[in-house]
């Protein structure tokens, strides 16, 4: 009897064991790949597909190759990352970090005052990311940083300055604030979001660049509060059939030479400017100056 309760016990105890043992086995399983990013920077990608970016400074600036590849060090796994963190010692992302990281879904920044630059592309197609807020204390939007991702609505913080050449181009914002701020807002920003209703906020924007609004086929309402604009691009609203007014009424910056062409082939009929500024703007934004046939310039 004695012997069979002894078997039993070993037998119990051999099972707690293993089972103690699971966790450290899962552990070790879970990870997929990981190593250096930058100086001081490491990742790790998990197999319940987070990409952890840790440690302090900028990650590395990556290339592209023309058979699409980068040279991210978890581009070969692209396909398992649905999650970026992004750690709170991190100054940067490098420049086609994420690019064709098709499957991200969400990407949430441990910072709020650290990361202050998105490189170019570094969000390239990731058309599965559908809406991000970008930390306080970011002050640079990168070129081309997100163009063909999913974006449907982006929270830009009060402490961006630049939003650069192509940006936020050929995604599928709706509606978008821009703070206080942003000075300039580069050329083809904003360029082929289709689905973009209204566009307001900028009280610091001094320019915005060539085709920054360019085939946003569905804006109508868009305003800009800035005292200080003193450009609007070539071509800004370039084939936005539905904007057919313009709202800068607090600026007293504009020139004749900063609103040249700026109205080519869009269908923008009305520009609300300030009471004292009626008579000067008038013009400026003529037929032969702004390349738009018929605009009324109104308080």
């Amino acid at each position: 009897m004695q012997s069979i309760k002894v078997k039993v016990l070993t037998m119990f105890m051999s099972l707690v064991m293993a089972v103690a043992a699971l966790p450290a086995l899962n552990s070790n399983a879970a990870t997929i790949i990981s190593g250096k990013c930058g100086a001081n920077a490491s990742y790790v990608l998990s197999d319940d597909g987070t990409l952890k970016i840790n440690g302090s400074g900028a990650i590395d600036e990556y290339v592209t190759y023309t058979n699409g590849q980068t040279s991210a060090p978890w581009y070969s796994k692209r396909s398992y990352i649905k999650r970026v963190v992004i750690g709170d010692g991190i100054t940067r992302l490098g420049s086609n970090a994420f690019s064709w990281c098709t499957q991200i879904a969400e990407v949430q920044f441990s910072s709020q005052r650290n990361l202050t630059s998105i490189g170019t592309q570094t969000f390239y197609e990731c058309y599965n990311l559908k809406s991000i807020t970008l930390p306080a204390g970011l002050i640079s939007v990168g070129r081309n940083a997100f163009v063909y991702s999913g974006l449907t609505s982006v929270i830009i913080p009060n402490t961006v300055k630049t939003i650069a050449y192509g940006a936020f181009a050929n995604c599928y914002l709706t509606k978008v604030y821009i703070p206080a701020s942003v000075v300039t807002i580069g050329d083809f920003a904003f360029r082929g979001n289709k689905q973009m209703v209204k566009f307001t906020g900028g009280a610091g924007v001094v320019t915005i660049g060539i085709q920054a609004f360019e085939h946003c086929w569905k804006l109508s309402n868009f305003v800009i509060t800035s005292k200080k604009l003193k450009k609007i691009g070539k071509a800004c609203f370039l084939c936005d059939s539905k904007l057919k007014t313009l709202y800068i009424k607090q600026t007293t910056k504009l020139t004749k030479k900063g609103v040249k062409n700026s109205l080519y082939l869009s269908s923008v009929k009305k520009v609300k400017v300030k009471k004292s500024k009626v008579k000067k703007y008038k013009k400026y934004f003529t037929y032969r100056n702004c390349a738009k046939r018929g605009v009324k310039v109104k308080k």
